[in-house]
């Protein structure tokens, strides 16, 4: 595992697996602390956890999408809540065991279910410690995304690509659909992006994946 400190407010925790990297995101919060998605399981997991172990304020989880490498290691995690998108509940619940298998290869033992706990349709908002999180459907249906208001960093779950030569994520919804995420998030005010895959990026990315999208069509 590897750290990457964005601010004494944000960290990542990248792991590197041979076709690809998966990036957990936390947040330091005044009164809780946010950790973005839960990896795969408690053994590749054990340096976060170690990490965890020292926080003394709430942990908030938060699942961005039902994908099996974002919601596997939920049961490893000491949070206080699980939040995620109430389509996001309702998947896992119905999907649990189809997720374990398709997560199979990357596996050291069957993780329990461990499901969301609060659930959202359009967004939430935990005011006090300026953490906004907001649906934005694109890669799949039940996305969601995480803004720190305080120091403007977006997290989009899996809502870019996997690397900068690849950044146009795969959709399971209509391109159109996803074009209305990407304007949201041109919108606010940025900083800097975290995804899932891709870790860092600038916000510019945004448009660049607009022009990639029209160029492709056109093409």
């Amino acid at each position: 595992m590897e750290q990457i400190v964005i601010s004494e407010r944000h960290q990542l925790f990248k792991w590197q697996y041979p076709e690809w990297a998966l990036y957990l995101h936390l947040i330091r919060g005044e009164h809780r602390n946010y950790l973005i998605d839960s990896g795969i399981d408690h053994v590749s997991l054990e340096p976060l956890l170690t990490i965890l172990a020292t926080l003394s304020k709430p942990l908030v989880l938060i699942n961005t999408h039902y994908h099996w490498d974002h919601v596997l290691g939920n049961y490893a995690i000491p949070a206080d809540c699980i939040m995620a998108h109430q389509q996001t509940a309702i998947i896992l619940s119905n999907s649990w065991d189809t997720r374990v298998r398709e997560a199979s290869d990357y596996l050291s033992m069957q993780p329990p279910k461990c499901l969301p706990t609060d659930t959202f349709t359009q967004d939430y908002e935990f005011e006090d410690d300026g953490i906004y999180l907001f649906h934005t459907p694109g890669h799949t249906a039940d996305g969601i995304s995480v803004y720190d208001r305080i120091e403007k960093v977006l997290n989009v779950g899996d809502n870019l690509g996997d690397d900068q030569e690849h950044i146009v994520p795969d959709l399971d919804l209509d391109v159109s659909t996803y074009i209305v995420t990407l304007n949201q998030y041109a919108s606010f005010e940025i900083a800097t992006m975290v995804s899932g895959h891709m870790g860092l990026a600038p916000p510019t990315i945004i448009e660049a994946i607009k022009e990639s999208i029209a160029n492709t069509s056109n093409g």
